[in-house]
């Protein structure tokens, strides 16, 4: 039979679907019937949310095949759904109830089969009608667990059963498996077993039915056991031993590595079964760490060098190179691998070398290098009292031995643990080291406690964001404690899971692990491996490891970490025999079993999911009426999709896939891609509205409906007929390089209106340059030459309702006007006989002598100011013509021209007409006149030139020439300008109202011979239009003095510079002339003086200033009054101190050798004290001798040279004699001096044994001779203190004995 699933109708969904639930969902629905009438599971029921969001937790039952192959189709309402692809019926969680242990679910399912008509099946026309509304689960993992629903049901049509609560089913959970999350518990793999009224009432049937899974929120209290055991010993062993430093590491591929250091590196490699291991060769450190996938392997060698090579499997390791280097002044204390492959080393420094700080280098994978600074144990632990002469900083780490002090945390930071006295009693927290923040390390104040009492505890680990710290002690007694913690890391805290500072049951650690769920602890001592939980640290399981030998009970080094927790939990054992280096290893494989239901980290919760899209979307329209008008196409935008779970209206587009369609027929609609509508209505619809129903096809093949209205109007007139587009009578003129724009108006009857909507666009021929906007009509022109023509462009204008309209705009592109800069005047005067006639023409250009002198451009017109009797004008060329009567007396006429340029502009100017009857003669040589320019208030002065013009030649000026100005206008000279007329000199000083104009003047030359210039000497002065301020000296320069260093008590100097202050460089340049200086009256230091003409400062500091910056304040004046100031710094460097004598030397006298009734004599020698071998040199001058206390008869002594001499008596016998010197150096300072001699009697005469001296004779005759007692016993202490305060529990010769 073929099934269907439907939803009931979505009438009232949107309405309700933001309610809440109104019925109880454990109560019998009340006063309805059992038959046809009953709604639930075939209608929403009113009041009840419809729809849910995806991640509700939810209840999911597929019940059984039987139960849904008696279906035609599958009905859900009230929230619940079908989920066809996994054939499970969905409720939506509701409520809980923890004193009842109940769950409590929503929605109606109905099933509907044999019915009537298969493709529309109905309540009361199908024989099967089963609807199961409301589940209830209760959940009692420890009891009886079952799920039950209200159920309404008819197997044949006729008879009907319920509304009633039926126990649907009985719940086992010793299968189950379950998963706590922060916020929700969900069940999976729940076993069900039909009730026998589920199989009378519902139609279940009986026995098994399918697997129920369900999720609510809260934490059930159900808990999973945990076992452990060995799944295996390996059949391969190494020849490694336990008891050295051993390093396991666990490869993807299943093999393992172990990695000894018994005097030398050791390691061997067993295959993924552990059937096999082989010798490893190549690595030369027990510092390894390791890229698991590729077993790709990192090591660090005895030079400092960061190794890489590839292990085989045949154990060799190929491919070595060195990856990095790490210097050779550190040594190395941590080495740690993040998940990204960057390496973390941590470095102290040697003895007395350089840099003296403790630092982490980073290394990325390719090959990147970051060295890091760490913060001292001052800085981390205040209270240290760093003073001591033996003080040593251990915060990171002594700089000998092997340490394993450094781990990768998860979020690419780093921990590092060394456990270390820090004050009396009191251990080191770990280091949290941060090389990108701006704090680089700090405690890790969470574990404090841990390492509140000094226990070494310096092992340490880390897995994801499990860290573990703990000791490899035996309980001995009440001072030493086996310490472990277990701590959660996140955000750069710690938080506790398991501590313990007195954990004897876990006596003499081999190493933890982690595996998620589990923390391991593996005591050595009593060969167990227990397993904790990784929540609150609860005993879960432990197992003996029977196969491991007796070594176990011996301490252990805290480098070893004997568990590796890969893919499988594997524990190194020892397997050694009784005989001196038969020492072996093999690896214990662990299986981890659940007991009871089962947590599962990877059960997933069970939620609603998605409905189907006609039950998940509302499509939304707008519900104002479209207006449409025949004629004219009328659109109803798209509609928008609501999500119903949600409280909020969207206005969402449709989903992905949707396709829409009209559902029944409507003359003139179309439906678009994205559900718009769109009506092109006729006459016939004209004052009706019509109505349009959209039918929605979602992705997932189930379908919705929507309507939208358009009301019909008649067609209005074209727009074309009610107006016309015009863009003005005058044509758009543009100069030619220029842009211009037009805008259209619509002219009608009732005057100018704006254009209605329209598109544009031109017809026909269109000139360069032109272009429209189609949206808006608008016509922009940019021609690029100048055709001074009229243009006229068609316009075809399209209005909404398709009317057109033909329309035009005229173009003009005229040529831009000139400017020009140059002036007009008349360069030639007119010489002129009465009654004779004669022309002068005018020039653009400079008047100076030489400049260019171009012919007048068109587009300039000229006129007379003033009318004179014979003078005329051409107004185009300005060309002057004047007549001069017959009867014409001799005289000079200036007329005044007014010369008009393109631009406007406009300049007076005029030629000189000379009327002269008997033409006096005139030289060769010419007057020239230059052009100056100069601002309102300065005094121009302009100085004549005398030239020949063929060629262009100046000349002296010639002996006895006189000046004269032969302008006679007095409008055309201004007052105030003034002609020396012997030397020509013309003077002129411009007001302020005067600014911005030009003048002219002429000036006529007659020479000494009785000649004059052939024409008067014409000159221009120009005034500016504002005058030019002269900036202040201050605002050119920057003064500055360079920073000069200086020893206390000696003098130096240092000289100012002047900076220009518009340049971008510094420049030591010259103070300008007239500067004065001074020092600041107030805040200056003092032992300085100032040179105020020169502003050198002399600077003498006092002999005992220490290094530091001194500044001085220096105030300048410039010689125009402005003031710049400066500073002045000095560097200056303390004077260096001079050693006491007695501390650069020290006095040694080489033993003496004397037989008796000689005398022999011994210098001394003195050994330089900053130096590391020992000299002998001579004593400093000035140093004097003398016994301290009084010596042994024979003895004397040179005061000056410090020579000692014995005499020894005749009858002296073998013995050692000495004496004490006092050494006054010049300084007064004073030292001691021991000096013995070995005195021979006169009948010892054996010879002296062969072979080498006894280990006393070279102490006594060697290091005695060079050193006093006190000495020797000083350096003793200080190695002695130094082994006891740095090596716990006492001196340990090699790393394998550990702490006891």
């Amino acid at each position: 039979m073929a099934q269907s699933t439907r939803r009931m109708s979505r009438a009232g969904v949107a309405a309700i679907a933001c309610l809440s639930l109104t019925l109880s969902p454990i109560s019998p629905v009340g006063v309805a019937l059992a038959d046809t009438t009953y709604t639930k599971g075939v209608e929403a029921t009113e009041g009840a949310k419809q729809v849910y969001t995806a991640d509700t937790d939810a209840l999911h039952w597929g019940i059984n095949e039987m139960f849904r192959g008696k279906a035609t189709a599958f009905e859900a309402a009230d929230g619940a759904r079908y989920d066809a692809e996994a054939k499970q019926f969905v409720f939506p969680y509701v409520f809980k109830d923890d004193a009842a242990k109940t769950v409590s679910y929503t929605g109606s399912v109905t099933i509907l089969g044999e019915c009537e008509d298969d493709a529309d099946p109905a309540r009361g026309t199908c024989k099967v009608d089963v609807t199961l509304t409301d589940p209830v689960v209760t959940v009692d993992p420890d009891g009886t667990s079952s799920v039950s629903a209200t159920v309404h049901s008819t197997r044949d049509g006729a008879e009907w059963f319920g509304p009633e609560t039926v126990e649907l089913a009985t719940l086992d959970f010793s299968g189950a498996r379950f998963n706590n999350s922060d916020t929700d518990t969900t069940w999976v793999d729940v076993a069900a077993t039909a009730t026998d009224a589920a199989a009378d009432n519902a139609f279940l049937g009986t026995g098994a039915l399918e697997n129920v899974e369900f999720t609510y929120p809260g934490e059930t209290e159900a808990k999973q056991g945990i076992e452990i055991s060995v799944e295996k010993y390996s059949a391969a062993k190494s020849d490694l031993s336990v008891g050295d430093m051993m390093e396991t590491i666990e490869f993807d591929d299943g093999t393992v590595l172990q990695i000894a250091d018994h005097y030398g590196i050791d390691a061997a490699l067993f295959n993924a079964e552990h059937s096999e291991s082989v010798s490893v060769t190549g690595i030369e450190s027990i510092m390894v760490v390791a890229d698991t996938a590729t077993k790709t392997l990192y090591w660090i060698d005895d030079n400092n060098f960061i190794k890489t090579g590839v292990l085989g499997d045949d154990g060799n390791v190929t491919a070595i190179a060195e990856f990095a280097q790490l210097g050779e002044t550190g040594h190395v204390t941590g080495f740690a691998r993040q998940a990204d492959g960057t390496l973390g080393v941590v470095l102290v420094p040697k003895y007395n070398t350089e840099p003296t700080y403790a630092r982490i280098v980073e290394i990325t994978p390719s090959g990147e290098k970051t060295v890091t600074e760490l913060p001292s144990a001052k800085d981390l632990y205040p209270e240290i009292d760093d003073s001591g002469e033996y003080y040593s900083d251990e915060a990171y780490g002594l700089s000998f031995g092997d340490d394993r002090s450094l781990d990768a945390l998860p979020d690419g930071t780093w921990i590092f643990n060394h456990d270390y006295e820090v004050t009396e009693g009191k251990g080191a927290t770990p280091i949290h080291i941060t090389p990108k923040a701006d704090v680089k390390a700090s405690l890790l104040t969470g574990a404090a406690d841990l390492f509140a009492d000094f226990q070494a505890v310096r092992g340490i680990y880390a897995n994801g964001d499990i860290v573990a710290f703990y000791n490899a002690r035996k309980e001995s007694d009440a001072d030493k404690h086996t310490v472990v913690g277990f701590y959660r890391y996140a955000d750069g805290e710690l938080t506790p899971i398991y501590t313990n500072t007195a954990a004897a049951e876990f006596e003499i650690i081999g190493g933890v692990g982690t595996d998620g769920d589990s923390l391991y602890i593996l005591s050595s001592a009593n060969k167990t491996l227990t397993a904790l939980s990784a929540v609150d640290g609860t005993v879960q399981d432990s197992v003996v490891l029977d196969e491991a030998t007796e070594i176990f009970k011996y301490s252990n080094t805290d480098y070893n970490n004997l568990i590796s927790s890969g893919d499988n939990l594997i524990v190194t054992i020892p397997q050694d025999g009784s005989g001196y280096g038969d020492n072996h290893t093999k690896l214990a494989t662990i299986a981890k079993t659940m007991s009871g239901t089962t947590g599962d980290s990877s059960v997933e919760r069970v939620t609603v999911g998605e409905y189907d899209d006609e039950t998940s979307y509302e499509p939304m329209v707008d519900g104002t009426v479209v207006a449409a008008t025949v004629g004219t196409p009328a659109v109803a935008p798209a509609p928008t999709f609501d999500r119903v779970a949600t409280d909020a209206t969207e206005t969402d587009s449709a989903p992905v896939g949707t396709e829409f369609g009209i559902a029944e027929n409507v003359q003139g609609a179309t439906v678009g891609v994205d559900g718009s509508v769109t009506l092109e209505a006729v006459e016939s619809q004209v004052d009706t509205d019509v109505m349009v129903t959209v039918r929605v096809y979602y992705p997932d093949t189930t379908t919705d409906e929507y309507t939208v209205t358009f009301k019909v109007t008649a067609a209005a007139d074209p727009v074309a007929d009610t107006g016309k587009v015009f863009y003005g009578k005058d044509a758009l003129t543009v100069t030619a390089g220029e842009t211009g724009t037009v805008s259209p108006t619509f002219v009608t009857d009732d005057g100018d209106k704006d254009v209605p909507s329209a598109t544009f666009v031109f017809e026909g021929d269109v000139p360069e340059g032109a272009s429209i906007d189609e949206n808006t009509g608008v016509v922009t022109y940019s021609p690029a030459v100048a055709t001074d023509d009229v243009e006229n462009v068609k316009i075809r204008v399209t209005f909404a309702d398709a009317s057109t309209q033909l329309t035009g705009v005229s173009l003009k592109a005229e040529a831009a006007t000139p400017t020009y800069t140059e002036q007009v005047w008349y360069p030639d005067a007119i010489n002129v006989a009465p009654g004779e006639t004669a022309t002068t023409t005018p020039k653009l250009g400079g008047i100076e002598s030489g400049s260019e002198k171009k012919d007048i451009p068109e587009n300039f017109s000229f006129k007379l100011i003033e009318d004179i009797a014979g003078v005329s004008i051409d107004a185009a060329t300005g060309t002057i013509t004047y007549a001069a009567p017959a009867d014409a007396d001799e005289q000079t006429i200036y007329p005044r021209v007014e010369v008009t340029f393109p631009s406007g502009k406009t300049q007076q100017t005029g030629p000189v007409i000379n009327v002269k009857k008997d033409e006096p003669a005139e030289s060769e040589i010419y007057v020239y006149y230059s052009t100056v320019i100069v601002d309102p208030g300065e005094e121009a002065v302009v100085t004549p030139e005398a030239a020949t013009i063929s060629p262009y030649t100046v000349v002296d000026m010639p002996a006895g020439t006189t000046f004269k100005f032969v302008d006679k206008d007095d409008e055309a000279r201004p007052a105030g300008m003034t002609l020396d007329e012997d030397t020509g000199v013309v003077t002129f000083t411009p007001t302020e109202e005067q600014a911005g104009q030009s003048f002219f003047f002429h000036v006529q030359a007659t020479y000494g011979d009785g000649t004059s210039a052939p024409r008067p000497g014409t000159g221009l002065v120009k005034v500016n239009e504002v005058a030019t301020p002269v900036p202040e000296t201050s605002s050119v320069y920057n003064l500055f003095y360079p920073n000069t260093d200086v020893t206390a008590g000696e003098s130096v100097t240092s000289t100012p510079f002047a900076d220009k202050a518009d340049t971008d460089d510094i420049e030591k340049g010259e103070i300008p002339d007239g500067t004065t200086f001074e020092l600041a009256a107030a805040g200056n230091p003092e032992g300085a003086v100032i040179d105020s003409e020169t502003g050198v400062i002399t600077y003498t500091p006092s002999a005992d200033t220490e290094t530091k910056n001194v500044a001085f304040s220096v105030n300048a004046e410039y010689s125009d009054g402005s003031t710049d100031s400066a500073i002045a710094v000095f560097l200056v460097s303390a004077a260096e101190q001079e050693a006491d004598d007695n501390a650069m030397y020290t006095p040694v006298y080489a033993n003496g050798e004397v037989e008796a009734g000689e005398s022999a004599a011994v210098a001394p020698g003195f050994d330089m004290t900053d130096t590391d071998t020992v000299e002998t040199t001579s004593a400093p001058a000035g140093t004097t001798f003398k016994f301290s206390g009084t010596p042994d008869a024979g003895f004397s002594i040179d005061a000056t040279t410090g020579v000692v001499t014995y005499e020894a008596a005749e009858d002296a016998e073998d013995a050692t004699v000495q004496a004490v010197v006092t050494v006054t150096y010049a300084d007064g300072t004073e030292d001691e001096a021991t000096i013995l001699f070995e005195v021979k009697g006169a009948e010892d005469e054996a010879p002296a044994p062969s072979g080498l001296p006894s280990l006393l004779g070279l102490l006594t005759g060697g290091i005695m001779g060079l050193m006093t007692v006190g000495s020797l016993f000083s350096i003793f202490a200080s190695i002695i203190h130094f082994l006891t305060a740095h090596v716990f529990g006492g001196l340990r010769l090699t790393s394998s004995f550990g702490n006891h």
